[in-house]
């Protein structure tokens, strides 16, 4: 293929004094073609949302083509030297920035295509073509937009997942994960604080798997510390990214423990996602993109749309420009290696420990990222210029910033398989085997099996491999966290207790004798207190409620809460961890909680009609005349419809009925006094 060849972008003819008031005028018109077109976008938002007269599809098309031609347009103008200011926002360089192009309303389109994708689900026809045009329009938008659209883009993309057709995920991804996201890392925009938020719709989204790969690795290019992003979609998410995110974890994070990796082998699921196809115009074979480039000029001629520019090979070799193209980073293996890929790799202990993303580093290894071990890692990055992407798992994390989200991410992985056991709408259903709930529950009813429920089931298995592996309960770990830590753990025991001898069953009973037991020991002698203070009684105090609404609460009643206690301290009877001297401790509480705690069914019956006829009570002591009658009128007519009510709580709502009534009047003290009759009568 012969090479393509271009002026310069910063050639320009000189203008002439002549053409001087016709710039002006023709900036003039565009300026007002501009806006115009602007307030078309808003009429379409009108006009769909009300439906009156809705715009054609192609209407629509064509006014997002025209500003996408336009913003295209004055990228071709830009020079080479410019590109760095596609790469990240830059506060500093703003003026910069708005001396390059001319001054049009940029914020009042982007907040038009916004008010258009609130009503892209009302559209009947053409989705694909319009998704198509509102992304390509995007793109070619976000170089000219100030800061505050600048943090509103990366949620306003991740938001269109399962709203655009699923065709356009792949783009859509793309186009928030390889271009506007790393651009609003740049100093001055807030785009960082985004990335977990997005990533919770990105994984919740089950389209396509490959897609979850490919933004979780477009990411790491970028963010060396992305692990904490993924640790909070695991102690925030949905339970469906939830699901997603842990095995991404585990698939990209090696466990820094060795032990864990000889015990048992961690098995995860992950799917393979390829690079996109050349996005050049003039390309003929479509081949697979590696190499890019951020030259506004070569973009806009190549590929017309905004940098940057993915290319294959081909491609590349055949454009001439100022500046030389990057390499891309390509996609991981599904096998990858837990060795060190570093050759000549002479340490004693070669299990990969970090992963690194930087071009320095992979560019002997085919341009896909490498996996080193700890020496190999620290060799590589001791005498770099600048700080690589390299990524490596936090190791205990205990009075580090990540504790409380490592923590909140354990005891949600816990919970999910415990939630899934007793909160299920089957009961005891969820614990049977797989095939037998397919059979009972049964396709002939109508009761679909949930294809997720084995993955939400499973999920503590994560948890207990990051708690045993980031979590140890050393004399130093957190005495708080620690507790949070058992109370679940406790509560995972005796969710699991009676799970049939299953697959799951298995691979669950065996976490239990592999890491959760020795956790169990070690917190005994780190922190035997606190376990003690887990297994008693006033643990399983309703927090922020009465004795009544704990009465009331059918979750909460004292009853229930002490089977549930009980069941925890027999779920841990079979694996040693409960030792006499502890079993001496802990028992009299108990004992003492249920002779004198436990209300019988009278105290109870009692309490409920209290609340029953609460209602009665309330106006019964109200100052007001007409609402005390009405209570009474209320008492009489249920008295006539045998309507039975206890003679105390009746006694009880009288007298404090008559603490409200006046006090009687004062007797006189001047009486008549009748003459005395005559002494002969």
């Amino acid at each position: 293929m012969s090479k393509l060849y271009y002026p310069p972008p910063s050639w320009k003819p000189k203008p002439s004094k002549k053409s001087a008031g016709h710039s002006a005028v023709m900036a003039t018109t565009r300026a007002a073609t501009f806006s115009a077109k602007i307030r078309t976008l808003s009429d379409f938002h009108s006009r769909i949302m009300g439906q009156q007269q809705p715009p054609s599809s192609a209407e629509i098309v064509t006014t997002l083509r025209y500003f996408q031609q336009t913003l295209v347009g004055f990228l071709k103008e830009l020079p080479a030297e410019r590109s760095a200011l596609f790469e990240a926002f830059s506060a500093e360089n703003t003026t910069v920035r708005a001396g390059l192009y001319p001054n049009l309303n940029y914020s009042g389109l982007f907040y038009g295509i916004m008010n258009l994708l609130d009503a892209f689900p009302m559209l009947n026809s053409a989705h694909i073509d319009i998704s198509e045009a509102v992304l390509d329009t995007l793109k070619a938008l976000y170089f000219f937009i100030d800061r505050d659209c600048i943090d509103q883009m990366p949620l306003l993309l991740a938001g269109q997942l399962g709203v655009f057709p699923a065709e356009m995920d792949r783009r859509l991804v793309h186009l928030l994960c390889d271009c506007v996201l790393p651009y609003s890392f740049g100093e001055g925009a807030n785009g960082r604080v985004s990335v977990p938020a997005v990533l919770i719709l990105i994984l919740h989204h089950p389209s396509d798997p490959c897609l979850h790969s490919m933004a979780v690795e477009s990411l790491m290019r970028t963010l060396p510390d992305l692990y904490n992003d993924l640790m909070t979609v695991i102690a925030s998410g949905t339970s469906e990214s939830r699901i997603v995110a842990a095995n991404l974890l585990f698939h990209y994070w090696p466990l820094m423990n060795p032990a864990i990796l000889n015990r048992k082998s961690v098995q995860y699921k992950i799917h393979a996602w390829s690079p996109l196809p050349c996005q050049s115009i003039n390309c003929v074979e479509h081949g697979l993109s590696t190499r890019l480039t951020f030259e506004p000029a070569l973009c806009a001629n190549l590929g017309d749309t905004s940098p940057p520019l993915f290319l294959c090979q081909i491609c590349a070799d055949s454009c001439q420009t100022e500046l030389p193209m990057r390499f891309m980073c390509q996609p991981l293996p599904v096998l990858i290696s837990a060795t060190c890929q570093m050759k000549g790799c002479q340490s004693s202990s070669r299990m990969a420990v970090s992963t690194c993303f930087d071009e320095d580093c992979i560019r002997s290894h085919g341009h896909v990222p490498l996996r080193l071990c700890y020496e190999c890692s620290a060799h590589l990055h001791a005498t770099t210029v600048r700080s690589h992407a390299c990524h490596s798992g936090p190791g205990t994390i205990w009075s580090s910033p990540l504790e409380y989200t490592m923590v909140e991410a354990v005891v949600k992985l816990l919970r999910e398989t415990s939630a899934q056991l007793v909160n299920s709408s089957d009961g005891e259903a969820a614990k049977r085997p797989k095939w037998l709930r397919q059979l009972e529950g049964g396709r002939e009813l109508g009761r679909e099996v949930d294809p997720l429920s084995d993955e939400r089931r499973m999920l503590s298995r994560f948890g207990i491999w990051l708690m045993a592996a980031h979590c140890p309960p050393v004399p130093e770990a957190t005495q708080s966290s620690v507790g949070y830590l058992l109370s679940v753990l406790f509560q995972w025991f005796a969710t699991t207790a009676l799970l049939p001898n299953d697959a799951m069953g298995q691979s669950l009973e065996q976490l239990k004798a592999d890491f959760a037991c020795e956790w169990l020991n070690q917190t005994l002698a780190a922190h035997y207190e606190e376990f003690v203070a887990q297994l008693l009684p006033q643990q399983l105090e309703p927090c922020g409620s009465t004795a009544e609404d704990a009465i009331w609460d059918v979750r909460s009643i004292r009853r229930e809460q002490f089977r549930e206690g009980l069941a925890k301290l027999l779920a841990l009877a079979p694996y040693d961890v409960v030792s006499l001297n502890t079993w001496s401790r802990v028992m009299p509480s108990w004992l003492h909680a249920l002779n004198t705690e436990l209300l019988d069914e009278e105290e109870l019956l009692e309490l409920k009609a209290h609340r029953l006829f609460e209602f009665i009570v309330s106006r019964l002591n109200n100052d007001a005349y007409d609402e005390v009658l009405k209570a009474i009128d209320w008492l009489h007519l249920l008295t006539r419809i045998d309507i039975r009510i206890s003679l105390d709580l009746l006694l009880e709502m009288f007298s404090s009925s008559l603490q409200w009534l006046p006090p009687p009047l004062p007797a006189s003290t001047q009486f008549d006094q009748c003459p005395e009759p005559p002494l002969g009568e």
